[in-house]
């Protein structure tokens, strides 16, 4: 399951269940070329994503994240 937490800023943290497989999320986007840093304990309490959207983002940016996440 994944969740995305709360956020009053261009940061975006999906929260992911545990430190193993945010490492391999994370990979598996580096390789569709897509950058979200895979954080985890001890540095955040739980296993996350962390991305940050930027206004040169296209809608076909997004999508592309969300399929990628989606297949993985």
């Amino acid at each position: 399951q994944i969740n995305r937490l709360a956020s009053e800023s261009p940061i975006v943290c999906i929260q992911v269940k545990d430190a193993a497989t945010v490492l391999a999320l994370g990979q598996y986007l580096k390789q569709q070329g897509i950058f979200a840093a895979a954080v985890r304990p001890p540095t955040v309490p739980t296993s996350r994503l962390r991305m940050t959207v930027m206004a040169t983002h296209t809608r076909e940016n997004i999508d592309d994240l969300i399929e990628a996440i989606c297949s993985f």
